[in-house]
């Protein structure tokens, strides 16, 4: 389903806080990346709509909210789940009060409760058993996360053009996430990043074998993708079908104990990566 904040061109102001935010199929826009949009959707859905949506905005007050909040932690709702809850809410009544139809956002007096991200990077020796069992082209990914610390989007987006073999680095300039083209996730994730030596080589041999040979060390106007679907077309970016990092690892790598690893982000070995596997 998807969330859609009421325009100003209403002709009459909202009366509860679910026709503040108009219900249509698909996803969430909050001034958000396109990719939290359907975890916000579910969020509404699921917490935020059976408890506010009926409600008119004046009945909605920071000590109701609150007492919510903390119920709902005490049922054992993570505290990132009531964390996206808590925004969804507050962008609401922020909308609603722009536009003059409450004079009070409740959410202003809530207290946020503290989630703190876990970051877990795969091990060096993850990630050789990993490029034991990994085909060629998947390898080559796998070393791309590994040594570059890039983003899937960001892989899946990178065109040769980007890639400068003479001086042995990458311009991130665009990602491929989601099905489609978008912006970068940050201002600073527009960068420049050096290629290993190792990784550098693999990519000439790749655009060698592209180009029937013949390697161009600078190739700025080529804007082909480097990696490409093995299903689609030339033109279509690789796929996370492609790049089955974390279900070589449960098969492969993993044992039972160790299964909360599984969604470890490859990237994350940059700063971890001995330079024989880059």
């Amino acid at each position: 389903m998807r969330i859609r904040l009421r325009p100003r061109s209403c002709r009459s102001a909202p009366r509860n806080v679910c026709s503040v935010a108009v219900v249509r199929g698909g996803s969430i826009q909050l001034r958000t990346l396109s990719a939290y949009r359907v975890s916000y959707s579910t969020v509404w859905r699921v917490h935020l709509e059976p408890r506010w949506g009926a409600l008119k905005l004046r009945q909605v007050d920071a000590e109701g909210v609150a007492r919510w909040k903390q119920e709902k932690l005490d049922a054992g709702v993570g505290a990132r789940t009531m964390l996206c809850a808590l925004q969804v809410l507050a962008a609401v009544f922020k909308h609603a009060r722009r536009f003059g139809w409450t004079t009070a956002n409740p959410l202003e007096n809530v207290h946020r409760p503290r989630h703190q991200y876990e970051v877990k990077a795969f091990t060096p020796e993850q990630i050789g058993a990993l490029l034991e069992v990994a085909d060629p082209e998947t390898g080559l990914i796998v070393r791309m996360f590994a040594a570059t610390g890039l983003r899937f989007g960001e892989v899946a987006g990178l065109r040769w053009s980007a890639v400068d073999l003479e001086r042995g680095v990458i311009e991130v300039r665009e990602q491929f996430t989601h099905g489609d083209w978008s912006e970068l996730k940050t201002a600073n994730a527009r960068r420049s990043i050096p290629l290993p030596s190792a990784l550098r080589e693999l990519l000439k041999a790749r655009y060698r074998a592209l180009n029937h040979g013949s390697v161009v060390l600078r190739p700025r106007e080529d804007d082909r993708l480097v990696f490409t679907s093995p299903r689609a077309a030339s033109s279509t970016p690789t796929t996370g079908a492609r790049v089955s990092g974390s279900r070589c690892l449960r098969r492969h790598i993993l044992t039972p104990s160790t299964r909360s690893a599984r969604r470890s982000p490859v990237r994350r070995t940059c700063s971890a990566i001995p330079t024989r596997l880059r």
